[in-house]
């Protein structure tokens, strides 16, 4: 599919040809296939949640028609799942996710591939709602499945092993996270084309953690060749770019090169505020608030971001990050 090399919307257009030539055709498995597939191209990778939704609607018809196969109403679940994600609920997304379980484990038993891939992605829901405990289990369960079903080197493994590594950055784990996302892009290395999109989320994820671990120089690297793989793949304005460009600018800020630093932050900060975590949103806004103080003629704006960055960190709860805002306001950026 065209799709997997990053032509997302060739990816589409082969797909809506496939359902009219289903329709034509009268051939129901092609037609549920291809509308089931549309739903996380355009829901998911395109970003168009509308369309998704529609395309769910559409997919869902085409199954009740069929009696609703358990294989191909399992897919669709996981795909509604992903379009969930986009648009950020969660709780659906959950419900989503533990339906296609449901259904993969009737159908196949507990130890299927795609048991384990949709495990996967409860376990990524149940990280962002906080349930880290339960997160980490169940990445723990889904790459165990994943690793006897598939094999340890199958291209599968790189997004468990990131995700599951993500709830250890969380954790504040951050060189045991390093091992999985570097393990996590060996894999990819290994199966996947050099340009492939998933390698930039191995390439962001490393850069971010050797960043919490003080090696902004090595941060910078892997930060650069994310930019380079979803720009290539996704296009310039793609949301996923945001967390890059933000990260760049901080490990550039790091590093004393605040002119730069600031070029990558007043880029991260173009994309749309939806398409950003409130808590990322808010560490972009302050590196750039400490990049732009050097210019007293920008001290106003750097105070009003600051102030910004800070509500947003007080409502996530995030203490250690409130007091870091409140640190450098009353040295560094004190009268």
């Amino acid at each position: 599919m065209p799709g997997i090399r990053g032509d997302l919307g060739a990816a589409r257009a082969t797909l809506e040809s496939a359902v009219w030539s289903a329709i034509a055709g009268r051939n129901a498995r092609a037609h549920a296939s291809a509308t089931t597939a549309l739903v996380t191209i355009t829901g998911h990778s395109l970003e168009n949640v509308d369309a998704g939704a529609r395309w769910g609607e559409h997919a869902r018809a085409v199954l009740q028609a069929q009696g609703d196969p358990p294989t191909q109403l399992a897919a669709l679940e996981g795909n509604l799942g992903n379009v969930a994600m986009t648009r950020r609920d969660r709780d659906a997304a959950l419900v989503h996710f533990r339906e296609a379980v449901r259904l993969y484990e009737a159908a196949f038993g507990p130890e299927h591939a795609n048991v384990g891939r949709m495990l996967a992605n409860v376990a990524v829901v149940l990280r962002q709602q906080g349930v880290l405990d339960l997160a980490e289990h169940t990445h723990a369960r889904a790459i165990e499945i994943l690793e006897a079903s598939l094999g340890p080197g199958h291209p599968d493994l790189g997004p468990a092993l990131s995700n599951w590594a993500t709830v250890l950055h969380a954790r504040g784990r951050f060189a045991e996270a390093l091992v999985r996302y570097r393990a996590a892009l060996a894999v990819g290395e290994a199966s996947l084309d050099a340009k492939h999109p998933q390698l930039g989320h191995a390439h962001n994820n490393i850069g971010e953690t050797m960043l919490d671990l003080g090696d902004p120089a090595g941060a910078e690297q892997h930060l650069r060749a994310a930019i380079a793989i979803w720009e290539q793949a996704l296009g310039h304005r793609h949301s996923l770019l945001a967390s890059p460009y933000g990260l760049l600018g901080r490990s550039l800020l790091a590093q004393a090169r605040g002119d730069l630093a600031i070029v990558a932050l007043e880029h991260a900060l173009s994309f749309p505020t939806s398409a950003v975590p409130a808590t990322v949103l808010a560490e972009h806004r302050f590196a750039l608030a400490q990049a732009l103080w050097s210019r007293p003629d920008e001290r106003a704006r750097a105070r009003s971001l600051v102030q910004n960055a800070r509500v947003a960190l007080v409502d996530a709860k995030s203490t250690a990050r409130v007091i870091a805002i409140d640190t450098w306001l009353s040295t560094d950026a004190a009268p």
